[in-house]
């Protein structure tokens, strides 16, 4: 298994939904004391752009254009600093990249153990996770990412989780790294694992309890739970616990992220989730 750090990735785009990522941060970052990394991304021009209508472009005009836009963005992200208390703990840089690549260069350079992303369902960097094309570079990073809302509850209150599970080829090694930065946040652990008609495997509770103990992890319970809308019944699970976060596992090979619909998770505005 690769072995991360404890510290927090936060792209931030300076809307309304990447303040709801830093708040998350900065509460996770106190419960957990790290570090974390505000970072904006900034798309570089593209030469090749306009090629294949053979049309004409004037790459030095976009190369002018996104030296202004990031002028412009690192005097936001000074202000976003200021206004952040305790930012000593707090490491902001703008890179000039894309999205899904530029994450994979700051889990390579830095100590990341943890990306957290804000979500308001108006194109923002969050729900580029769950609409962007390269949604699935980012998903299958090998990092937990953390999404939530303005609608969450303040981690400081969150003192119990919801794990759905599903049979996953890197379950074992995502499920570490969740556990790495996820252990000593919550005292009740409540998993449960859905299964659909469709599915083409099953897990027996025993099954469960079987892979939790390995992993050295003692569940508050363990429910597996037979439906056809695998999201609807994990959140109506987590109403029923009352928690205060879920986490669903959709990195593998064996699963898609199509096939999460974590905005639907997401979008219910009642949970942080993490997906590991």
């Amino acid at each position: 298994m690769e072995v991360r750090g404890n510290e927090i990735l936060v792209p931030v785009d300076f809307t309304l939904a990447a303040k709801y990522g830093v708040n998350n941060a900065i509460n996770l970052a106190n419960r957990l004391n790290t570090n974390i990394h505000l970072v904006n991304f900034i798309p570089p021009p593209d030469a090749n752009k306009g090629k294949e209508k053979e049309e004409e472009y004037d790459f030095s005009e976009a190369l002018r254009s996104s030296i202004n836009l990031l002028k412009e963005n690192q005097t936001k992200l000074t202000e976003l600093v200021h206004e952040i208390d305790g930012s000593e703990n707090i490491h902001s840089e703008i890179k000039m990249d894309k999205f899904a690549r530029g994450i994979k260069k700051q889990l390579k350079n830095q100590n990341i153990g943890l990306i957290v992303m804000g979500l308001n369902g108006h194109l923002s960097i969050g729900d580029s996770l769950c609409q962007n094309k390269k949604a699935n570079e980012i998903i299958r990073s090998g990092c937990p990412v953390l999404v939530c809302n303005e609608n969450v509850n303040d981690f400081n209150q969150s003192n119990s989780i919801v794990v759905s599970m599903d049979e996953d080829s890197f379950l074992d090694d995502n499920f570490d790294k969740f556990l790495r930065i996820s252990r000593n946040l919550f005292k009740k652990w409540y998993f449960v694992h859905v299964n659909h008609s469709n599915d083409k495997k099953t897990w027996s509770k025993s099954g469960i309890e079987q892979f939790l103990a390995k992993h050295q992890v003692k569940p508050t319970s363990v429910q597996i739970i037979e439906s056809s809308d695998k999201e609807q019944a994990i959140l109506e699970y987590a109403d029923a616990k009352n928690a205060g976060c879920l986490a669903v596992n959709r990195h593998g090979k064996t699963s898609s992220f199509s096939d999460c619909k974590v905005e639907e998770i997401v979008s219910s505005g009642k949970f942080p989730v993490f997906i590991y």
